[in-house]
C-alpha cells in the first residue's frame, strides 16, 4: 500500500501549498479582529501538521487535531459578528450555554452563504447524505477525536501492512479533506479570494473523482476494512458505511455545477472540459499527474491478477 501513499502525498503537497497561499494573504490583513486572524492562522498551520502526521502514519494524533481545527474555524468566523460568542470566547471559564459547538453551527448555519461561497447550504448536503455538512463532519470528528473504542481500531487497523494505507486514503478523502475544503471556503470567503476558492474546488471536485474510482477498484480491501472495524466496535465505523456512489453523485453534481456556470459563458463542451483540465495542470505538475495515472494503473492491472 506504499503507492496509495504516494498519492496521499501528491494531494497534501497540493493542498498544503494553496492553504500556505491563503496565510500569506491572512498575514497582511490589518482590519481583522485580532482573536479572529490568529485562529485562522493557527487552524491553517495545524491543517498542515495534520496531513503530514497523516502521511508518517501518526493517525491517532493527527485525528483528534482536526476536532481542534473545526471549532477553531467556526468560532473564528463569527467572533467579528457575535457578541454573545465573543465576550464568550474571552472568558476562560466558559459559559456553557453561549460557547457550546451546537450554538455556533446553530449560528453559521443560519447564516451560512455569509461564510461560506463554494460549500452548498445544509439542506442541499443533507438531500444527498441525510443531514446538514455541519453536522455530519462534527459528528464524525467527535467520534475520531475522542471515542477510545474508535482510538482502539485506528490503532490496531494501523498496524495492518495491507490495510493501512488504504484507510489512510479514506480517511484523508472522507474527513480530512473535507476540513481543508471547509477551512479554504470559510477564509476565502472572508478575504474575498474568489478566484482561488474556484479553481482549488474545482480541483478538489476532480480529486474527489479519481480517489472514488481508486477506492471502487480496491472494494474488496473497504469490505476488509468494514470487517476489521465489526469485529472491534461491534459493526462498521459510520464513516465506512457511506455508500460511495452517493459520494459519487455529490461530487458530480458540484463538478457539474460549476461547468454550467462556466457554459453559461456561451462556450463549447470541449472548451469547458478543456478548462478544467487546465486547472488540473496548474495546480499539479506533469510529473505528478504521470505518477497519479501510472499508480492507479498499477492498482487496476494488480487487481486484476
Amino acid at each position: 500500500m506504499d503507492k496509495i501513499n504516494e498519492i496521499i502525498k501528491i494531494y497534501d503537497k497540493m493542498y498544503i501549498k494553496q492553504i500556505k497561499k491563503i496565510l500569506k494573504v491572512l498575514e497582511e490583513q490589518d482590519n481583522m479582529v485580532n482573536s479572529c486572524k490568529n485562529n485562522l492562522y493557527a487552524s491553517g498551520e495545524l491543517l498542515i501538521s495534520i496531513m503530514k502526521m497523516i502521511e508518517t502514519n501518526h493517525v491517532n494524533v493527527a485525528l483528534p487535531c482536526l476536532r481542534n481545527v473545526y471549532e477553531m474555524l467556526l468560532k473564528a468566523i463569527i467572533l467579528e459578528d457575535n457578541q454573545d460568542m465573543m465576550e464568550s470566547y474571552n472568558k476562560i471559564i466558559k459559559d456553557i450555554e453561549k460557547d457550546r459547538m451546537s450554538e455556533v453551527r446553530k449560528y453559521v448555519s443560519k447564516n451560512f452563504n455569509k461564510y461560506f461561497s463554494i460549500i452548498e447550504k445544509d439542506e442541499i448536503f443533507e438531500n444527498t447524505l441525510g443531514e446538514g455538512i455541519l453536522t455530519y463532519i462534527y459528528k464524525c470528528l467527535c467520534r475520531y477525536s475522542h471515542a477510545t473504542k474508535v482510538s482502539e481500531f485506528v490503532y490496531l487497523i494501523e498496524k495492518e501492512d495491507d490495510l493501512k494505507g488504504l484507510f489512510n486514503l479514506y480517511l484523508s478523502l472522507f474527513l480530512v479533506y473535507q476540513i481543508v475544503l471547509l477551512y479554504i471556503d470559510a477564509v476565502c470567503t472572508k478575504l474575498n479570494l474568489e478566484k482561488l476558492n474556484n479553481e482549488i474546488f474545482l480541483v478538489s471536485g476532480i480529486i474527489f473523482l479519481n480517489t472514488i474510482n481508486v477506492l471502487t477498484i480496491l472494494k474488496s480491501k473497504i469490505e476488509d476494512i468494514k470487517e476489521y472495524s465489526k469485529k472491534i466496535l461491534g459493526e462498521p465505523d459510520d464513516l465506512f458505511k457511506i455508500r460511495i456512489e452517493e459520494e459519487k453523485e455529490l461530487s458530480t453534481f458540484f463538478i457539474e455545477g460549476i461547468k454550467t456556470e462556466i457554459e453559461s459563458i456561451n462556450v463549447q463542451k470541449e472548451i469547458v472540459d478543456n478548462y478544467c483540465k487546465i486547472f488540473f495542470k496548474k495546480y499539479f505538475t506533469q510529473k505528478q499527474l504521470e505518477k497519479i495515472d501510472k499508480i492507479i494503473k498499477s492498482i487496476k492491472k494488480g487487481e486484476r491478477t
